[in-house]
Parts: structure tokens; sequence; C-alpha cells
């Protein structure tokens, strides 16, 4: 992986490099959201208030927002 120009949140999180083989994997940014995302879908309290269709549809997009926030906010303060 070529990380010239990168952002550190664009940056391999488990890169594997060497002369014959090369496995960028997900980014920083990718495994930190993910991270994020487990801990807050498995909190025990939302699926009590799942009740509806549209319920999940409003929960899925602060679960995916929120994990992205986290994610951002951990990469602004390990870049300080």
């Amino acid at each position: 992986m070529n990380t010239v120009n990168k952002t550190n949140g664009e940056l391999p999180a488990f890169a594997c490099v060497s002369e014959t083989y090369q496995q960028d994997g997900l980014t920083k940014r990718e495994l930190f959201a993910l991270k994020a995302m487990q801990s807050l879908a498995s909190n025990p309290d939302w699926a009590k208030s799942m009740r509806t269709p549209d319920d999940w549809d409003d929960y899925k997009d602060r679960l995916v927002s929120g994990s992205i926030e986290m994610a951002d906010a951990l990469l602004s303060a390990l870049s300080k």
C-alpha cells in the first residue's frame, strides 16, 4: 500500500507487507468504527425500544453515524 498522502484514518490497521506479499486490510477508521458499532449495538436497552421497522431504521441510522463520529473523534485525538 502506498501510504504517501494518506491521512491517519486511511492507513491500514493491520498491514502485512513483505517483498512477496501485501495485505492492506481495514483502514484504521474502518476498524475504529467497527469497534464503536459493536459497543453501541451490544447495549441491551436498545432492543427493548425496537417495536416497528421504523424504529429499526431510526436506530440503524443513529448507530452508523454515531460509530463513524466516534471513530473520527478517536483519530483526531490520536493525531494531536
